[in-house]
């Protein structure tokens, strides 16, 4: 082999082995909390956008389609910020859901048609909602990296403001309900 070719390709393969080390040191320089903090922000905002495409094709109130539609648009742009962040960072993040958001997802699958609404704001809007909230706050109060706290900041007050318009969605749905039993009576 030319010692020219040889003395590029041991460089090239200096300079990846010394890419891969900074990137390793900079995601290692991330606590495990952050580091989990990021996996399961990831998981949340590919959750809603899937549950989203589902409400969007199943509910039969217009008010959860809109809902889903507006969640989904903002964790969308949630999303690509953290996506930013975490290539800022080096780190590498979920590409799926997880086991416990999959089986949600199929029970929103299956549920017949006039019960979709129902499931959808209560496990998605409002628990599901509730519960990525708390990972965000936990991430505000928590994290050691300054980027991932501002972050978590930036998106809580959208969260807060999903999670408020779910509750209301879901307080409005009683009542046609409660009129739909007296009507079956």
């Amino acid at each position: 082999m030319n010692p020219w070719k040889m003395a590029g390709s041991t460089a090239a393969a200096a300079a990846a082995i010394i890419l891969g080390i900074q990137a390793y040191a900079s995601s290692a320089a991330l606590g495990h909390a952050d580091r989990l903090f990021m996996e399961a922000a990831t998981r949340a905002g590919l959750f809603e956008l899937r549950s989203g495409d589902l409400a969007l094709q199943r509910a039969s109130r217009d008010e959860v389609r809109t809902y889903a539609q507006a969640v989904m648009r903002d964790h969308a742009e949630a999303r690509a910020r953290l996506m930013a962040l975490a290539a800022a960072k080096s780190r590498a993040v979920p590409g799926a859901i997880g086991a416990e958001q999959h089986a949600v997802l199929g029970e929103l699958q299956q549920v017949p048609s006039g019960a979709f609404d129902a499931l959808y704001l209560e496990k998605v809007a409002v628990d599901g909602q509730a519960a990525v909230l708390a990972l965000f706050k936990q991430a505000v109060r928590d994290s050691k990296d300054p980027e991932i706290q501002a972050y978590a900041a930036s998106v809580v007050p959208m969260l807060q403001q999903h999670l408020h318009q779910a509750r209301l969605l879901q307080a409005a749905q009683w009542p046609e309900t409660a009129r739909a039993a007296g009507h079956a009576g």
